[in-house]
């Protein structure tokens, strides 16, 4: 091996340090999402109340 090799010139780990990985980009999407799937289950349940 030469002293010029780059950690991740040739493996994996080069590819994923350019984009997000999976559980990055599932950890944004849960934080974007979390809050408007709570708001409709809570407006859900509260025409379900207010309908009885």
């Amino acid at each position: 091996m030469s002293d010029d090799h780059e950690p991740g010139a040739d493996d994996d780990t080069a590819e994923q340090s350019q984009g997000p990985t999976r559980r990055e980009a599932l950890g944004r999407f849960a934080k974007y999402t979390a809050p408007i799937m709570l708001a409709m289950l809570l407006s859900e349940q509260a025409a379900a109340i207010s309908g009885q």
